[in-house]
This record gives structure tokens, C-alpha cells and sequence, in this order.
């Protein structure tokens, strides 16, 4: 698990002047490929979305709603 908010400094730091007061994490994956994955690990972010073969986009996981 990631304990270091480097990231999550950098990317405040680049939308500092939009007033942006919260940030979700989040990642897209195939659907069919890494669904059980996505549900194994989905802790560590706050949405997976899944890609089909079809092109369209499905939701796997949103724990705060954001989708």
C-alpha cells in the first residue's frame, strides 16, 4: 500500500488555482481481463471503472459515489 502522499501533493499542486478542495483516486482496466483483480484491490483507490470489448465503460467499483 502506498503510505506516501507525493503523489497526491503533486497533482494539489498542479490544480491549486481551480479551487479544488477533494481528489479521487481511480483506475480504468479491461473489464473481462481484470475484474477479480480490480475487486481484490479496489482498498486502494476510491473507483475502477472496467473498459469491455465493445469500447463501452462499465462501473466496477465506486466507494464514494463519484461516478
Amino acid at each position: 500500500m502506498i503510505t506516501d502522499n507525493i503523489y497526491k501533493k503533486s497533482i494539489f499542486e498542479l490544480v491549486v488555482e481551480y479551487k479544488v478542495h477533494t481528489i479521487r483516486y481511480g483506475i480504468g482496466l479491461p473489464t473481462k481481463k481484470f475484474t477479480r483483480r480490480a475487486e481484490q484491490y479496489k482498498h486502494l483507490v476510491d473507483f475502477v471503472v472496467g473498459v469491455n470489448e465493445d469500447g463501452s465503460v462499465e462501473t466496477i467499483y465506486d466507494k464514494h459515489k463519484v461516478l
